[in-house]
């Protein structure tokens, strides 16, 4: 145990023991006993059947994402099995060790890309250890990864290694297809980096649609599926009724506390068109038109300002928005260290967090995090009014600190 801690702090430089301890002690008392009470049976049936050698598409609650994760579930569920069978405390907590082992890596990444973007050689000791602490103990980072097992962090580290490897653009582009083989999401942000590689975006490009490809293609012959079928599941996640943080699931709000004002034919009637449900391709659509006749972005800070901006939109239009894949845009936040030095109380990163804290602490709610070990239920008017006004504000709030960020990331744009 002390060699494994001795490797830790070595490869952690960018933070203090104390810190390290804390942070490695929350995460594994909670990953054995938490998980999302929605989610993490899904992953368990999904493991199950994947160490099975079965489909995990063709279940009763199909998992909506591309192989590379369910491989991991089945992983788990055999190593489980073989380990202590029915044990469900052990392959919840093997499950959540890859993502546990990211937490530990990203404010590493992070410190060396803001110490590159302000083009300093050597780390500031202060600032690196701000933002391990930031990052590290942030209830927001540590319930989406250590208790709700979403893998979100590492599509901020696949993220945040691609923009560290610019010059190397095979490296670039194969950390990037690896972030959207997890969940395809971040493929909103390929505009502002095809821009900025310009004569070299055809290798990025080539280069990621070949490691896509073999990340697709693999799985759905190990895992025994058609592609047919992983492409219906994959695009049904499109096809969803607004839910999450999602500014659009106010009407869901709405409905569920006043059905004799607001009716699911009444929403559906206005989001169910065309111009409605698919304003996020058109926001970006648009964005990207602008992109092109704006001067190429040629400096890391201006890339990831067009990145964040993109990010907005997507988050802010599309119409189901997990609070968990709000982590690579958080994380992305965190270098606005690169312009004032530290992570302001009024940074993006901050306010950012706490709103999608308070959202999920409501929307799941809180309480419900200790599935496998039990399930407790609040019913009642006064819980669900308070719920219900709480997320509709929450996402209101939720509204404003975006615009606000994509405000301050157009100034940057516009710096070039």
């Amino acid at each position: 145990m002390g060699k494994i801690y001795s490797q830790l702090v070595g490869l952690m430089p960018t933070t203090d023991k104390t810190t390290l301890i804390l942070a490695l002690g929350v995460r594994l008392i909670l990953a054995p006993f938490t998980g999302h009470p929605f989610d993490l049976p899904i992953w368990f049936e999904t493991g199950n059947a994947v160490a099975q050698l079965r489909s995990p598409y063709d279940l009763l609650r199909p998992i909506g994402y591309a192989g590379i994760w369910p491989i991991w579930l089945g992983v788990s569920s055999a190593t489980a099995a073989l380990i202590s069978p029915g044990n469900q405390s052990l392959y919840d907590l093997l499950i959540k060790l890859p993502i546990i082992a990211t937490d530990f890596f990203i404010p590493t990444l992070v410190v060396r890309l803001t110490n590159e973007i302000r083009s300093s050689s050597q780390q500031d000791p202060s600032m690196a250890l701000r933002i391990s602490r930031s990052y590290l103990l942030n209830p927001f980072i540590i319930v989406a990864s250590s208790v709700w097992a979403m893998p979100d962090n590492i599509i901020a580290g696949g993220i945040l290694l691609a923009l560290l490897e610019t010059r190397k653009i095979r490296l670039a582009s194969f950390a990037f297809a690896f972030s959207t083989l997890l969940k395809p999401y971040p493929i909103v942000l390929l505009p502002p980096v095809l821009r900025y590689f310009r004569e070299r975006a055809l290798r990025f490009t080539m280069s990621f649609l070949a490691l896509a490809g073999i990340g697709v293609i693999v799985p759905v012959i190990l895992l025994r599926t058609s592609f047919s079928r992983l492409l219906e599941v994959l695009i049904s996640q499109t096809f969803r009724l607004p839910n999450g943080i999602s500014p659009l699931a106010i009407s869901t709000n709405l409905i569920s506390q006043y059905p004799e004002v607001f009716t699911l034919q009444g929403i559906e009637s206005l989001i169910e068109p065309w111009p409605v449900r698919y304003l996020w391709i058109e926001a970006l659509v648009g964005l990207t038109v602008l992109l092109i006749l704006m001067p190429r972005p040629t400096r890391t800070v201006t890339l990831v300002a067009w990145m964040r901006i993109f990010a907005v939109a997507y988050y802010l239009l599309f119409d189901a928005v997990s609070e968990q894949t709000l982590i690579p845009f958080a994380v992305l936040c965190m270098l606005d260290t690169a312009s004032i030095g530290h992570l302001g109380k009024r940074s993006t990163y901050w306010l950012l967090s706490a709103i999608v804290m308070a959202f999920l602490s409501l929307n799941v709610p809180i309480w419900r995090f200790l599935y496998p070990i039990v399930e407790i239920t609040v019913t009642g008017p006064a819980w669900g009014l308070f719920q219900t006004w709480g997320m509709i504000v929450l996402r209101i709030l939720f509204v404003i600190v975006m615009l606000r960020d994509a405000r301050m990331s157009w100034k940057v744009v516009k710096q070039i």
